[in-house]
């Protein structure tokens, strides 16, 4: 993928109040990427990672590999896009900002996944 045209795009929610820990933090996020009409095709493979970080940087949980997906653009000359949805679950034990990052052939996104115990 070219640079800035994989992206995370969504609203709503980054806070998760909490009555006490260690809880399930759970959501949904739908993961735009954008590219040429060619590196959308069933032979060409990507790589792709989602991590989630703890507040101290510690990789929580990771999930790593590879695969293929096939879309069309409108026109031969314009850039494709698709979008691909992914449920996020993972065990917090302290409060703080977690990450969320998903890497697609190289590029980073991350989203922050604020936890806070207590009643908001």
């Amino acid at each position: 993928m070219h640079d800035n045209l994989g992206t995370i795009v969504g609203a709503g929610i980054d806070t998760f109040w909490f009555a006490e820990l260690p809880a399930a933090v759970q959501l949904m996020v739908a993961i735009r990427l954008v590219g040429l009409p060619d590196e959308f095709t069933e032979e060409r493979s990507h790589s792709t990672a989602t991590r989630i970080k703890d507040p101290s940087g510690q990789t929580v949980s990771e999930a790593v590999g590879e695969f293929t997906v096939s879309a069309e653009g409108a026109r031969p000359d314009f850039l494709t896009g698709v979008t691909i949805p992914a449920a996020v679950r993972f065990e917090v034990n302290q409060e703080g900002a977690y990450a969320f990052e998903y890497e697609f052939g190289g590029s980073e996104q991350t989203i922050p996944i604020h936890v806070v115990v207590g009643s908001p």
